[in-house]
């Protein structure tokens, strides 16, 4: 597991090892199917770059962005990753708050659990809902490459079985769906170069200045969690493509 360690008031590694362990398993699926559905998903994510393009006449060519096919817990790793990068502004905020209080290590420490295992526990709950997400702001890691100034595009394959199985639905069709939804979001970013760096710059900077502690934090993050509508794989309750990175 990538380390991402720190005196941060959410301890991320515990969010990470909290959600891979109580996260719920996917569909039963063969090893020949699952290199199929992995084979497929990787054709359909070349084929709508063509399908967008030709569509919408925006050029991404120059853009390089990997397309990873993951699990619900590669999900979660990349997703803890991109939140804690993210939220560095506001992170690095409490935290010197914290140094000037005596005790304050300490309370980072036991709160920063604390949250960890809460939003382990959220990101759990979302590993099982979300199919394909365009990760806007990745950052790079050997397990999880990002394109050069970031951004990769995940699909979440035993999600997208279990929804194409619920539904019914043509398995070739659902899948080159999802892989259309999130190219879609892809070429946004891809074919307006500074349309990620200008978002970020925005996000951060009204980061930078709110006044917000841990608690008030994971109140906003199942907030987004909350947002989600249609149907989920797992209760029935949401199915959308989508996910928190998703614009």
């Amino acid at each position: 597991m990538t380390r991402l360690g720190g005196t941060d008031p959410v301890d991320w590694n515990l969010a990470v090892a909290t959600a891979n362990r109580i996260v719920r398993p996917g569909p039963e699926v063969g090893r020949d199917e699952a290199r199929a559905v992995v084979a497929e998903l990787r054709r359909h994510a070349v084929a709508s770059q063509h399908h967008v393009r030709g569509f919408t006449g925006l050029d991404t060519r120059g853009l390089d962005t990997p397309v990873l096919i993951v699990d619900r817990p590669g999900w979660v790793r990349a997703n803890v990753a991109g939140f804690r990068e993210l939220l560095r502004p506001m992170i690095d905020r409490m935290r010197e708050r914290r140094a000037s209080v005596p005790g304050g290590a300490a309370l980072t420490a036991v709160g920063g659990k604390v949250t960890g295992v809460e939003v382990g526990m959220l990101m759990a709950f979302l590993s099982s809902r979300v199919l394909g997400q365009y990760e806007t702001f990745a950052p790079t890691t050997t397990q999880l490459p990002g394109g050069e100034g970031g951004g990769r595009l995940l699909l979440v394959a035993p999600n997208i079985v279990h929804v194409e199985r619920e539904l019914e639905v043509d398995p070739h069709d659902f899948r080159l769906w999802v892989c259309l939804h999130e190219e879609t979001h892809r070429t946004q970013f891809g074919a307006v170069p500074w349309l990620r760096d200008h978002l970020r710059g925005e996000i951060q900077a009204f980061l930078s200045e709110a006044d917000m502690d841990p608690s008030t934090l994971l109140e906003r993050l199942r907030g987004a969690a909350q947002s989600f509508s249609g149907r989920g794989p797992e209760d029935g309750t949401g199915s959308g493509a989508g996910a928190p990175g998703d614009p």
